[in-house]
């Protein structure tokens, strides 16, 4: 099975700490996010393909340097300011189920990535029912043991809510339709927008179940605020310094 993560964005809600570097180069417990998700695909299997763009070239320094003995595969996103639904349409001749499709913003709990791999649902999204209310999380909502619904702020009342943790597993054929969503979103002129929507579009189409991680670790990182919770899981590390810088 191959995971598509998307690490091409520039993270500039990060301020001071997201310039210069890509957002999966921030290192915790002296280890960038990204030589640390490698690891963990590799160790459970799956193939590496990741989607590269602002700062292309440390990214490829630091696998390199922190990952030399594990094939990953390159995909370039030239207009990667447009935001992560032109990433994941630059990977689409990767995006053949059974895939994972991942952000790289995301520092987690192994156990994380490990139940979305084993997840007995073809198609299968992680929540996590200990969130903050608000504007910013992406929310999950499930009835009758099916993904209903997939966007920010859900309010209307669910069997279960939760917050998506960004990794996403998909069949043969949810993984085609959402290239071909894709595709359609990006002839339409919505190269801004978002592969959640693209997502959201095929739910109806597809059976999406969803593995609770409710108590695992995991931090998406988007806001100073965020960085330093990262950090707190893993208080050894220096989360300012890139991890090409070595």
């Amino acid at each position: 099975m191959r995971a598509v993560v998307l690490a091409a964005g520039i993270g500039n809600r990060l301020g001071e700490l997201g310039q210069g570097q890509p957002k999966c180069l921030l290192r915790f417990g002296g280890e960038t996010l990204l030589s640390r998700m490698v690891r963990d695909l590799a160790a459970l299997d799956l193939e590496p393909v990741l989607v590269v763009g602002f700062l292309a070239e440390l990214v490829q320094v630091e696998l390199r340097v922190a990952c030399p003995s594990i094939p990953v595969r390159i995909v370039h996103n030239p207009a990667y300011e447009a935001g992560n639904l032109v990433s994941a349409w630059e990977a689409r001749e990767h995006l053949v189920g059974p895939v994972l499709l991942m952000d790289a913003d995301v520092l987690y709990h192994p156990e994380v990535l490990r139940r979305l791999v084993a997840s007995p649902h073809a198609n299968c999204f992680l929540l996590d029912r200990d969130f903050e209310a608000g504007e910013e999380p992406t929310h999950v909502a499930v009835d009758g043991g099916r993904v209903t619904d997939f966007r920010r702020n859900i309010r209307e009342p669910h069997e279960t809510v939760g917050e998506s943790v960004g990794f996403f597993k998909l069949s043969a054929g949810a993984a085609a339709d959402l290239v071909r969503t894709m595709g359609g979103l990006v002839a339409r002129g919505s190269r801004g927008g978002s592969y959640d929507d693209a997502l959201r579009d095929i739910l109806p189409r597809h059976r999406f179940g969803a593995e609770d991680v409710t108590g695992l670790p995991w931090v998406e990182i988007d806001f100073p605020e965020d960085v330093a919770a990262a950090a707190r899981l893993y208080p050894e590390g220096d989360a300012a310094r890139a991890g090409a810088r070595r």
